[in-house]
């Protein structure tokens, strides 16, 4: 059995036509994206959660949680100059210490203050949420998943915030 050159190029050509360049293409792309996907969904997440150490204070140990269950970071960005900030601060610690084991849907919620000035892992945290002021309070639901609170710290609000994007 011999294999000619025209059987060869035939096959070739059929391998590498048009449409089956776009088939492969088109099974290319699903699976980079089924990667992307597992990755942010599954990977990232436990990566990103490293973070959670650079900020100090409140709530520094995950509650035990159910499969369904998912966690929510609450965080307070001050300063010790800030006038605002040392406002600000009594507040959110008296609703921390209220709440420390509130479940909103099926989120359970942490609660973490960063010192910006003092800290330079907070800092690193601080521009990883691109804050811009003092003090600022972000509700992370997970990785990439973040929701400004623009709002005047108080009880009310923070649990306005947590059942609005939560819920």
């Amino acid at each position: 059995m011999s294999i000619s050159a025209k059987s060869v190029k035939t096959t070739l050509e059929t391998i590498y036509s048009k449409r089956h360049l776009v088939v492969m293409f088109l099974v290319a792309c699903l699976f980079i994206w089924i990667g992307v996907y597992v990755y942010n969904r599954y990977i990232g997440s436990y990566l990103g959660s490293s973070l959670e150490g650079y900020a100090s204070g409140m709530g520094d140990d995950a509650p035990p949680r159910s499969d369904n269950e998912k966690t929510a970071t609450l965080y307070m960005f001050g300063t010790s100059w800030c006038p605002h900030c040392k406002t600000a601060k009594p507040i959110w610690e008296e609703y921390v210490n209220k709440n420390k084991d509130l479940k909103v849907g099926n989120y359970s919620i942490l609660y973490k203050s960063v010192d910006c000035d003092e800290d330079s892992d907070g800092k690193q945290l601080a521009d990883k949420f691109d804050v811009k002021g003092y003090p600022t309070f972000k509700l992370e639901r997970g990785p990439g998943d973040v929701v400004d609170f623009e709002a005047k710290p108080t009880h009310d609000n923070f649990t306005n915030l947590l059942q609005t994007s939560l819920i």
